[in-house]
């Protein structure tokens, strides 16, 4: 995919509130954005496993996710998506 080209998948039955989000919104989320993002299941079930709502989501590092089983390609992935997600909420700005 060409780099700068919108690729965030946000399921409209999700809350506009990441942070009301409960396990099941993130690993909705996540399985959403699996393709744009090269998330397999396999990552998507272990983070499910971690319990982690969406106020957790958001505070994520790199690291959390390597923490929770996920190799490092993948962990990256997950953490540009949730960045991505921080702008659109506009939680963070870009480039922060």
């Amino acid at each position: 995919m060409e780099k700068g080209a919108p690729r965030l998948k946000i399921p409209p039955e999700l809350l506009d509130d990441v942070k009301a989000w409960n396990e099941d919104d993130v690993e909705l989320f996540l399985a959403e954005n699996k393709k744009a993002y090269r998330i397999k299941e396999v990552y998507i079930q272990a983070i499910k496993d971690q319990e982690l709502c969406g106020n957790n989501l958001l505070h994520f590092e790199l690291q959390h996710f390597r923490d929770c089983g996920v190799p490092l390609g993948p962990a990256a992935n997950i953490f540009d998506l949730v960045t991505e997600l921080k702008i659109a909420k506009r939680l963070v700005l870009p480039g922060t």
